[in-house]
């Protein structure tokens, strides 16, 4: 659209509403649609009258900046951002800006002479309401706009007031730095680079006003809750322009800093953040104004450096006072900050600096006996030594010319790089004493001052000896430091050294046999080349460095040893604490390697520490044991270091069965789950299927299946034959009961769980520690779990859920005799557990571990289980007399079919028989479970329907089966005869209905009538139903239900439900509906106008204006013609006519027809509307109720939508037309 049909319609709009801030939202929404015309008022090119209305609008704008009102202030300053990149604010009106008088008052929008803005219409092209002005010549724009620049000044200065009194009302700041909260910060970000944004654009009269305003409050005023605030400020400034910035600020601020630390500021010792002293509030202020043009000085490099010489007398001096008299953590802080971007600033990135530019040698020489504080200020640069690559042949130690890479001090000859080594090692003597002094005192008073000296040590160190060292403080102790070195061989005596309190991320080197062909063929292509084969001296080296290579990765493997036996060393020591100690544990974890068996003493270092009193040892010890377990497992199922590495696992019992994509075999993969399995057999053909079954739309060629074990002999043994010591160590403490003791004990602890913990089932489940020794634990560890088991306690009930859930996830894969074992000891406590012990406190217990022992589990290697529950479900009392006796037995089932997922298919018919008949339930929560039931039945019984269960099938019936087909089954009927039942019942339980007070207790009244919650929820899936895209076909059958509801149906709250579907269902299909059903449409809710109940028309009214909204144009003018004519012949007979009542009937039809054609269009006033509202509607305003009562609440809710818009909208009228609509509104000639 071109600008003029947008800009002056939103202007005319945007001031009455900026100017009259009568609501918050209608604020915001005209300041967003500014934002959006934008480039329509700053840019010439795009439209050119538009630079005249910025001032203006600007000045409307100031208010916007307000602390209360933060999302209005976001939109006004994304406005400001937008149009100041585009903009230079100059006064073009003199040659001069002067500068504005001080004024307190916001200003007003200016009377301009733009004369009457355009407006247009659609519905104007057939008609003669245009508004058109001639515009103005480009030479008249011109000197509209220059005269509008005479505002710009006045504008600046009033947007710098708002914004400092904006920031003197902020909160007070926290020990961050931060005033308030997170909308407070985003607030100040906000306003800030607003008026950054326009510091930057602003020409050099405006910007000097700009200045003198800031630094005046800057320096007349001081106010701790806006010191950050006080810095963005003066960084819009120095952003702008650093050298007027510097120049204004340096002298005055240098000046009361001294004065201020001379009379006690930052006297305070501080080494953590906190809130700043109010003592020291002026300091950190003027601290805070110095440091800003600073930071912008020194990023100007060469002209910055000439410029800031010409203050280095007072600069020293007063780094000299803020060295020895700033003791605050804030104070010091800061002027570290000063110091370093006054000097040090990019020293060693090769950009030229102070040091290097302008220190001649002669001063640093004196520099070095007088210890000159310019020259400390200094970054350290270090002397660049480094270690030599270790144990490797000469010849293959690369060697080049030193690069020149912008270090500032290269000769070793020169005074000033002797000097800075001399300081280096000052400094590293310095923090030795100071390690070596904090030592000596209590570890609660020197965390912050720990916390500093280790944040030096990488200053201190070159970074050619460690690439990098992270040093993370932990309460008083280091928990975290991970070393990635040029030489791991080092690491020991490092480890050693920091007492194990690291922990290595990557400490050792897996070193496996690979197959790699595109490797070893670029090998055999660059030895061709070479012609090695010619040249005895280079094949010597070849093997040389081969045999060299080998031995160094010995030495590596040595060194991850050493590392295990240092660590093991320290966290089995007396005197470690608890904080060490959950290091060394988490890093020998660490060191678990896969390529190389875990030695026994590793292992039985975690497995004394399952048992430890501290929590977090126990976690991380209890998943090293997990860990070292799942090794052997790895180690002995991946038949090559290939698999290793990718960890491969590849399980003897697994086999891959080549199937044939047919739709019986589903059907009857599915119908197998159901069929018993006899652990005596040894069948030899895969039978169990633990994933989701196959087939729901196309098969694989294969899938991956299960032998069942062995009757006799364990499928998985031998294990690893390389850790049959540590596997004996394991052995040794898992079959003593004291082990189990303990683990119980700490298991039941009391805690806030109210399910299991997957960490300690896994702990116990087979492929960790019991499956590797299968049940010789189990008689170590019965009696203490029978002991958990007789307890109704919860936490004992949750420990022993962790136990089973172990022992019968991990023995599917254990000889059948041993699982059928297992099996007969559990199988007499499966009653006492789920049926006697379980309480409300325990059932979610027992309910997730259901669900972990069916996840991605054949219910065939739990039949036991299955089988319980499944008679429990069948067996459920659903009217006794205790609702909890069902929900727990229902709750553990939702749980096995939930899990199941398909799987459950072979049951699920037997479930809808046995829920069905028992729909009417007296318990809400019982009902609840059965329709859960239904609704999973419901999915799990969705399937596609291609003619062969393969992709390439499925993929082409999609594009050529006709649309009336339902190829993916999205169109089911699983449950429709059941539902057509329950719907035939509900007039027999009606007949059936108990008389008087008794009715409650009938069956009607249980399921249907009064029943809040099931209103609400069939409320909601209708409206969900509409919308829901439907199938093309499906779009004319679910109008023609909906009609036949509205037209068909006695009850007149069915009717009155089901109208306002029609609208929702219109809004979100109306692409789908064709011109016919439009049309019904329109006729089903004029019939419903005329009907008797009041309620039902009115709603009808409400959905029929919804709908003309997206009508067609040509469907409103005729509902017009048809309603002003129905109203003009109805005729109201006297109240004692018997027509009476049809007679009202039929005239409010015909005004709530009209009504809705006026509330179709809330923020327009089509042509025919003023003709319809004063000559139609208002003389109705005095009919009896409820034709009165509609005609009122049309007019309140005209006047209501209409009053933003009026001074356009009312254009629309003549003056007779607005005495009628006056005395419409209001009852008076208001407008006349």
């Amino acid at each position: 659209m071109e600008p003029d049909l947008m800009l002056h319609p939103i202007l005319e709009r945007a001031v009455p509403s900026l100017e009259a801030l009568v609501e918050t939202q209608r604020t915001i929404a005209v300041i967003k649609g500014l934002n959006a015309i934008a480039p329509a008022i700053v840019s010439r090119d795009v439209y050119y009258p538009g630079a005249k209305h910025l001032v203006a609008i600007l000045q409307l704008l100031i208010p916007g900046i307000d602390l209360n009102d933060p999302g209005k202030t976001l939109c006004t300053t994304a406005f400001l951002v937008e149009i100041s990149q585009f903009i230079k604010f100059s006064d073009l009106t003199t040659g001069e800006e002067p500068h504005p008088p001080p004024r307190d008052t916001e200003p007003t929008l200016p009377v301009t002479n733009a004369g009457t803005l355009p407006s247009f219409s659609l519905d104007d092209v057939d008609g003669h309401y245009t508004d058109f002005e001639s515009r103005l010549s480009d030479e008249e724009e011109d000197a509209l706009l220059k005269d509008s620049t005479g505002n710009f000044p006045g504008w600046v200065a009033s947007f710098v007031r708002r914004v400092i009194q904006l920031l003197e009302n902020l909160p007070d700041e926290g020990p961050d730095g931060s005033a308030g909260g997170a909308s407070e910060i985003q607030l100040v970000d906000a306003v800030t680079g607003a008026c950054s944004q326009i510091c930057v654009h602003l020409s050099e009269p405006l910007y000097d006003l700009v200045l003198n305003m800031i630094f005046d409050y800057a320096s007349t005023n001081v106010r701790s809750n806006a010191v950050r605030a006080i810095h963005q400020l003066v960084e819009c400034v120095a952003n702008a322009d650093p050298v007027k910035t510097l120049a204004k600020f340096f002298s005055f601020c240098a000046r009361n800093i001294q004065v201020e630390l001379e009379n006690g500021a930052s006297s305070l010792r501080t080494t953590s953040v906190s809130s700043p002293l109010p003592s020291d509030a002026t300091l950190h202020w003027m601290t805070v104004d110095l440091y800003v043009p600073l930071l912008f000085y020194t990023s100007m490099i060469s002209q910055g450096l000439v410029q800031l010489l010409r203050y280095k007398d007072e600069l020293i001096s007063l780094f000299k006072l803020l060295h020895n008299k700033t003791y605050s953590k804030r104070g010091y802080s800061w002027s570290g900050k000063l110091l370093h971007l006054s000097f040090v600033r990019n020293a060693f990135s090769g950009i030229p600096t102070l040091f290097q530019q302008k220190i001649t040698p002669e001063e640093a020489a004196s520099a070095t006996e007088t210890t000159d504080i310019l020259c400390v200020a200094i970054r350290l640069v270090l002397d660049g030594y480094s270690f030599a690559p270790r144990n490797e042949i000469p010849e293959l130690i690369a060697s080049m010319d030193n690069i020149a890479s912008g270090f500032c001090l290269t000769d070793p000859e020169d005074p000033q790089y002797r000097y800075m080594t001399l300081l280096r090692d000052r400094f590293g003597r310095f923090l030795h004493k100071a390690s070596v002094s904090l030592r000596q005192q209590g570890a609660e008073n020197t965390v912050d001052a720990v916390d500093m000296l280790v944040c030096k040590f990488p200053r201190y160190a070159s970074s050619s000896v460690l690439r990098m060292v992270r040093f993370e403080l932990y309460g008083p102790i280091y928990s975290n430091m991970e070393i990635a070195g040029t030489e791991p061989t080092l690491s020991p005596a490092l480890i050693k050294s920091l007492l194990g309190c690291q922990h290595n991320e990557k400490p050792n080197y897996l070193v496996y046999d690979i197959s790699t062909p595109h490797v070893d063929k670029a090998v055999r292509e660059l030895r061709a080349i070479l012609s090695l084969g010619n040249d005895p001296e280079a094949t010597n080296l070849v093997v040389r460095a081969r045999e060299q290579r080998i031995s160094r990765l010995q030495l590596l493997n040595n060194a991850a040893q050493t590392n295990i036996s240092t660590i093991m060393e320290v966290g089995d020591s007396e005197w470690i604490h608890w904080r060490y100690e959950i290091v060394a544990t988490r890093a020998l974890r660490t060191l678990v390697r896969r390529d190389v068996p875990t030695s026994p003493d590793h292992l039985q270092y975690f497995l004394n520490r399952v048992c430890d009193d501290h929590p977090t040892i126990r976690y991380y010890s209890q998943r090293a044991v997990t860990k070292i377990a799942r090794n052997i497992k790895l180690r002995t199922f991946c038949t090559t270091p290939t698999d290793l590495v990718l960890m491969r696992i590849r399980n003897p019992l697994k086999m891959k069965t080549v199937i044939a994509p047919l739709h019986n075999l589903a059907a009857q993969a599915l119908a197998a789950y159901r069929k018993p399995f006899d652990y005596r057999q040894d069948i030899r053909t895969p039978l169990f299927l633990d994933q989701d079954p196959p087939g729901w739309v196309a098969f694989d060629d294969s899938v991956a299946m299960y032998l069942p074990p062995s009757p006799t002999k364990s499928a998985l043994a031998p294990w690893d034959s390389t850790s049959k010591e540590t596997l004996e160590t394991l052995r040794e403490t898992v079959t003593e009961p004291e082990f189990w003791e303990e683990i119980a004990e700490h298991y039941a602890e009391e805690n806030h769980e109210t399910t299991i913990t997957q960490d300690n089932a896994s702990f116990v489940k087979s492929i960790w520690l019991v499956q590797l020794l299968e049940d010789e634990p189990l008689e170590a560890l019965r009696p203490t779990l029978e002991k958990l088991i007789q307890n109704k306690d919860q936490n004992k009930q949750r420990a022993a859920a962790e136990f089973v859930a172990g022992i019968l996830g991990g023995s599917k894969h254990w000889a059948t005799n041993k699982q059928e074992g297992i099996w007969n000891w559990f199988k007499p406590y499966l009653k006492q557990i789920f049926i006697q012990n379980v309480k409300t406190d325990t059932l979610m217990i027992w309910t997730t571990f259901f669900e972990y022992i069916f996840y991605h589990t054949d219910p065939r290697r739990v039949q036991p289980l299955v089988d319980f529950i499944v008679t429990e479900f069948k067996n459920i009392d659903y009217n006794a007399e205790m609702t909890f006796d069902g929900v727990k037995v229902l709750s553990l089932f939702r749980a096995f079919y939930e899990e199941m997922g398909r799987k459950f298919d072979a049951w699920a018919e037997d479930t809808l028989a046995r829920t069905w008949a028992e729909i009417s339930s007296e318990h809400d929560d019982l009902r609840a479970y059965i329709g859960e039931i239904l609704a999973f039945t419901q999915k799990i019984k969705w399937t596609p329907r291609p003619t062969l269960p393969t992709t390439e099938v499925f993929v082409k019936e999609c594009r050529v089966v006709p649309k009336e087909f339902d190829i993916m089954g999205m169109r089911g009927v699983y449950h429709r005869e059941r539902v057509l039942e329950l719907v035939a019942r509900f007039e027999t339980w009606r007949d059936e209905r108990l008389p008087g007070v008794r009715a409650f207790q009938s069956t009607y009244d249980r399921c249907v009538h009064d029943n809040t919650e099931l209103s609400n929820r069939a409320s909601t899936l209708l409206v969900r139903m509409c919308g829901v895209t439907p199938p093309l076909p499906m779009v004319g059958p679910l109008l023609d239900g909906i009609f036949d509801a509205i037209r068909s149906s006695p009850s007149w709250r069915i009717r009155l439900k089901a109208l306002p579907l029609v609208q929702v269902f219109y809004f979100r299909q109306v692409p789908l509906i064709d011109e016919i059903k439009i049309v019904e449409i329109l006729e089903v809710l004029c019939s419903c106008l005329d009907d008797e109940v009041v309620e039902v028309r009115e709603m009808a009214a409400t959905t029929l204006s919804g709908i003309l909204r997206l009508s067609p144009r040509r469907s409103v003018l005729t509902l017009k013609d048809r309603f002003a004519r129905l109203a003009k012949n109805s005729h109201i007979p006297a109240r004692q006519d018997p027509n009476y009542n049809k007679a009202i009937r039929q005239r409010h039809a015909a005004i709530l027809g009209i009504c809705a054609l006026v509330d179709s269009y809330p923020y327009t006033v089509e042509k025919w509307m003023p003709a319809l509202l004063t000559n139609v509607l208002a003389e109705h305003t005095y009919d009896p109720i409820p034709i009165s009562t509609t005609v009122r609440k049309c007019a309140s809710n005209f006047k209501r939508t209409h009053q933003d818009t009026w001074h356009e909208d009312s254009k629309r009228f003549d003056e007779d037309q607005l005495a009628a609509l006056s005395t419409l509104l209001t009852g008076s000639s208001y407008y006349a």
